[in-house]
């Protein structure tokens, strides 16, 4: 009895380490590695890669207005309400409008009496341009600011280092409508001021 007992266990050991389809299954391999001296293990070689370039443009914008951001090659990012076209040709460049109607409020229809007075007191007052790796050269901002009404403008420039960044901020009181150009260069000059030429 004690005979047919051990070679139960023994075959139950057996049939326990193999897998299902009868191979035998191997511990998962380890990699090592060796050196000429007894206790060092090689390190591998690590190869520094090449530096993201982090510099960005964003122009912050407070007001009743629409802009039209233009980088050296010409190529615009914005809007232009006169001719009612919207332009995203600076590569990898964004022209937010802050939406003041939430999303729930577009899916109702809205009353034909009211809709008139809500479309001339309709203003979206934040608009944010943002271009990453932005060229070296002349911008030119373009204002349209029809309505007159007062607006903020914040313009920062980050560079690829902090001695590459810039900022210009400017305050508009109610003025006579019309349009305003910014002019500036990128890379700022050093000292971390834009300088802005209007026209």
């Amino acid at each position: 009895m004690k005979a047919k007992l051990g070679t139960s266990a023994s075959l139950l050991v057996w049939l326990l380490s193999t897998s299902a389809c009868g191979q035998q299954s191997a511990p998962p391999a380890t990699q090592t590695s060796a050196s000429p001296k007894k206790g060092q293990i090689v390190q591998p070689q690590i190869r520094p890669g090449k530096a993201a370039d982090a510099s960005s443009l964003l122009i912050s914008f407070h007001g009743c207005a629409d802009l039209i951001l233009s980088d050296s090659r010409g190529r615009k990012l914005g809007y232009d309400a006169s001719g009612k076209k919207n332009y995203q040709q600076i590569p990898g460049g964004i022209y937010d409008e802050g939406d003041l109607i939430g999303d729930e409020d577009d899916a109702a229809p809205a009353k034909p009496e009211a809709k008139g007075a809500a479309a001339s007191q309709a203003c979206v007052s934040d608009k944010t341009l943002q271009v990453p790796q932005p060229l070296a050269g002349s911008y030119i901002l373009s204002v349209d600011n029809s309505s007159g009404n007062p607006f903020k403008l914040e313009i920062t420039s980050y560079g690829g280092d902090t001695k590459q960044n810039g900022h210009f901020a400017a305050s508009q009181p109610p003025a006579a409508p019309g349009a305003l150009a910014y002019r500036f260069q990128l890379p700022p000059p050093p000292g971390g001021v834009l300088e802005i030429k209007t026209k």
